[in-house]
């Protein structure tokens, strides 16, 4: 199984109602975390960690209709 990138933050609240929104929906996901250079920190309002939500491809387009909703939420 490939997994593919569904969505990146450094809002852990935002991570955290995706996770829950695709935990309801039945698809699996892998969370990956990438630590903010200390010199883009900037860009992110201080924030440390980069929050990167990954699907398996065979479940991209069910994901993606879940990401097109959570975006307008």
């Amino acid at each position: 199984m490939k997994e593919v990138e569904l969505y990146r933050t450094d809002d852990m609240k935002k991570k955290e109602h995706l996770l829950s929104m695709l935990i309801r929906e039945r698809i699996s996901y892998l969370e990956k975390q990438e630590k903010i250079p200390i010199l883009k920190r900037k860009e992110y309002n201080g924030n440390q960690i980069m929050y990167i939500i990954c699907v398996d491809e065979m479940q991209k387009d069910a994901a993606d209709v879940i990401l097109k909703g959570f975006d307008i939420a």
